[in-house]
């Protein structure tokens, strides 16, 4: 979400698989927006290196469950 005069931060972390974003910050220095990506980090269990959960700054949030290394992907939506 990129918008003209407003910056964004993002962070990223360094896995067995790779670079992967875990976090973008959307005007640090502002409102602070943050939105967050979490992944399957158990090399020993189904999922390994497929996103977890992604959250937004709205309170949004998707989860990817993964049952016998095939993903059955499952989105829930939350009012505040």
């Amino acid at each position: 979400m990129e918008r003209p005069g407003i910056r964004n931060k993002i962070f990223t972390t360094f896995f067995a698989w790779g670079e992967q974003r875990i976090q973008q910050v959307i005007d640090p220095n502002g409102t602070h927006l943050t939105n967050t990506w979490d992944y399957y980090t158990n090399s020993g269990q189904n999922g390994y290196m497929y996103l977890k959960q992604m959250t937004t700054s709205t309170g949004y949030w998707e989860t990817l469950r993964v049952r016998r290394q095939q993903p059955d992907y499952q989105q829930i939506l939350l009012f505040s």
